[in-house]
């Protein structure tokens, strides 16, 4: 198999400075990865694809050394995505906006529901809007708004979409009126993605009956802030470790049994992990 992934996922930090509903906790011990350790895991990861998404569990924005590893992931040829509940942009602006490697910022906008309550969704969303409006105008970086809870707990959708869309408009020009569209282009460089709540996979959850489908391993592939390599992005907890790039090379897990039995299972229609049998994302492909 020839391994080329779109999106390799590097877990910087699994701490976050917010508790959502939404999102599943893991038992595993805080940790923040080291800037010499980010130098080894991008160094097994070279060849292997060009974009890191500093995401599975935790705030990026929360590390210390944020800066240190956007520049050593540059300095390597990678382009930086970064998923962030958005309430760090404030502190965090100045780094962001002069990394020559951050390519894409995707803020969960839906954070807010489930937990900023020592600020009022106006005070939240400008801290956002006028990062947004910055990065547009000085930088290349592209920003995409999420609101991932079309159904059921939406009660501040509509807040959001109206708020955004009035002070954008102000200063940007606008291709479209923010909609409950699943994704709209709101502006050069500037989305908004909708999308319903999913199921996480989770090991005491019932098994899903039916044909079984998963980009993990053929378009994404993970590693833990402790070098453990999963196979995609919602394995949280490291129950599918493939292996661990502190300790052995990419190439090396991705050619074991495991590995194989996975991939060519999915092919086949067909969850061969027992997490993969639990995960109500795959239901979306």
């Amino acid at each position: 198999m020839d391994y080329r992934f779109k999106k390799m996922y590097v877990e910087i930090t699994n701490v976050c400075n917010l508790d959502c509903q939404f999102c599943p906790k893991n038992s595993r011990p805080n940790k923040f990865m080291k800037p010499e350790e980010f130098e080894i895991i991008t160094s097994k990861l070279s060849g292997f694809g060009k974009y890191l998404y500093f995401h599975v569990m935790g705030e990026p924005l929360l590390h210390p050394e944020l800066g240190t590893l956007l520049n050593i992931a540059g300095n390597k040829g990678f382009m930086v995505n970064i998923t962030t509940n958005g309430t760090l942009l404030e502190e965090a602006s100045e780094m962001l906006l002069n990394s020559a490697a951050l390519r894409q910022i995707n803020i969960s906008l839906h954070s807010y529901e489930a937990n900023c309550v020592n600020m009022s969704l106006e005070q939240y969303l400008e801290k956002i809007i006028n990062f947004t409006k910055k990065a547009l105008k000085n930088t290349g970086i592209i920003i995409a708004f999420r609101l991932w809870n079309a159904e059921g707990a939406d009660k501040y959708n509509d807040q959001i979409t109206g708020y955004l869309g009035d002070k954008l408009s102000k200063d940007l020009n606008l291709k479209e009126e923010l909609s409950n569209k699943n994704k709209i282009k709101i502006a050069d460089r500037l989305y908004l993605n909708l999308a319903s709540k999913f199921d996480w996979p989770d090991m005491e959850a019932e098994a899903i009956e039916g044909r079984a489908f998963c980009y993990g391993l053929r378009d994404q592939i993970g590693v833990l802030s402790d070098g453990t390599v999963i196979p995609c992005c919602l394995d949280n907890e490291g129950t599918i470790a493939l292996g661990n790039l502190y300790y052995d090379t990419l190439q090396n897990i991705l050619d074991s049994t495991k590995v194989k039995n996975i991939y060519n299972g999915f092919s086949d229609g067909r969850a061969i992990e027992e997490l993969c049998k639990r995960c109500g994302y795959r239901s979306r492909f």
